[in-house]
């Protein structure tokens, strides 16, 4: 989890120095063109960040918690903690910040594409011209409007089925 926070720190900074770098016209017209996507995109990446963090800190407790159980309790004790513990560390429930990560994430170099599409698209796409502010405007809601609706549906399949080994297959079976 730790070398997925840093990837998705890295990535927008390594977008935005390149991006904001040095002044060339392709860079300068990537920028003006597609600036809210990037700045979209980064934002995501970073909430993706928070997310594979709070996902390594909810798993270090665990471990701590466990370990601590087994140095310091007595026998009675320790195996109602441990089983509790383990069985916790054992659910989907505790995975969904690992699944909203990814999602984030997804999402975020979905906004850094959407940015290098709009700025490559073929001038001979009249239609995309005329109407270029309401559809960028419709794919920068868009994407972070779904991938937060996603991710609502996976804290819910992941709270629900957290037991289950096929826990998508349950949901859609249920419906």
């Amino acid at each position: 989890m730790g070398i997925l926070s840093a990837v998705s720190l890295a990535a927008p900074a390594g977008i935005l120095s390149v991006v904001l770098g040095d002044h060339s016209d392709v860079k300068t017209a990537l920028w003006n063109n597609g600036q809210f996507f990037i700045v979209a995109g980064s934002v995501l990446c970073v909430v993706a960040s928070f997310y594979f963090y709070k996902q390594r800190s909810s798993l270090a407790w665990f471990y701590g918690q466990i370990c601590l159980a087994e140095a310091l309790e007595d026998e009675t004790s320790r195996t109602e903690k441990l089983q509790e513990w383990l069985t916790d560390a054992d659910s989907w429930a505790t995975w969904w910040p690992y699944s909203w990560a990814f999602t984030a994430l997804f999402a975020g170099f979905v906004e850094y594409l959407l940015a290098l599409f709009f700025f490559l698209v073929p001038p001979h796409w009249r239609w995309l011209f005329t109407h270029s502010h309401a559809v960028k405007a419709f794919a920068f809601c868009a994407c972070p409007v779904l991938a937060a609706a996603f991710a609502a549906l996976q804290w819910h399949v992941l709270t629900t089925y957290k037991f289950s080994e096929n826990y998508w297959q349950e949901f859609f079976k249920c419906r």
